[in-house]
């Protein structure tokens, strides 16, 4: 994998196709997509939301479309920017698509609602006049 100029963490950027600003809050980072972990360049959530629950957004840095705002950077985060960049380089995972670990969450809450109305249904089926 080609080495990343990392954005560091605080940065707020717009990814491409969206409109809502996002802080970085992680890089370099795995995540399950279908039966194996693929490598993400940032873990983000929205701004000026923050983190909500368990809503993080994952994103590479070619998605990025706009930099709003650059955080805090010194020779702390500059080592840390070579040893993400040294993993990821020796990692057996393969960079993620956004877009399919989007799709893939998306159905799994389709699956969980669809399960809870069927736990409704049939409580409510259970639940008849007794005579």
């Amino acid at each position: 994998m080609e080495k990343i100029e990392f954005h560091p963490l605080g940065s707020v950027v717009i990814v491409r196709g969206g409109v809502k600003k996002t802080m970085i809050i992680g890089r370099g980072l795995a995540a399950e997509v279908g039966d194996s972990p693929k490598i993400f360049d940032y873990a983000g959530c929205l701004y000026p939301e923050g983190l909500l629950g368990d809503q993080i957004m994952y994103f590479n840095h070619a998605d990025i479309a706009k930099l709003v705002f650059t955080g805090f950077s010194d020779e702390d985060n500059e080592l840390m920017i070579n040893n993400i960049n040294d993993w990821m380089e020796k990692a057996p995972y393969k960079r993620g698509n956004p877009l399919e670990l989007n799709e893939q969450n998306m159905a799994a809450e389709k699956r969980k609602e669809e399960s809870n109305e069927e736990g409704k249904d049939k409580e409510e089926n259970e639940g008849g006049v007794e005579e």
